[in-house]
């Protein structure tokens, strides 16, 4: 295997980008912050105790985000995005497009 099958950083990020909506970009990126940070306050801990303690508040101010943003959306698609795309016939074929997400993919037409 050499090194052209492989793909690169900005290849990869350019399939993430138009695989996945704002919603599930936003959300990796929060948890993303959250799981480094937490990285970060773990090996700053070892060498200083209260800064490690400040960063691993931050951390966990990044996954309480994560978890409200993700309730929320569930919510927003739930109540108001599925039902109203059900409800407008002629727009029903835009919102389809943003309502029908499986896991954060975008659906695929």
């Amino acid at each position: 295997m050499n090194s052209s099958d492989k793909p690169t950083i900005r290849e990869t990020l350019q399939k993430w980008n138009e695989n996945y909506d704002n919603g599930a970009k936003l959300q990796s990126v929060y948890l993303a912050i959250s799981i480094s940070t937490l990285i970060i306050a773990g090996i700053v801990g070892l060498l200083n105790h209260d800064l490690g303690q400040n960063t691993l508040l931050i951390s966990l101010v990044a996954f309480v985000v994560f978890l409200v943003n993700s309730v929320t959306w569930a919510l927003l698609q739930s109540f108001v995005l599925i039902p109203l795309s059900k409800n407008s016939p002629t727009s029903s074929t835009e919102v389809n497009k943003e309502t029908k997400v499986v896991s954060g993919k975008k659906s695929k037409k």
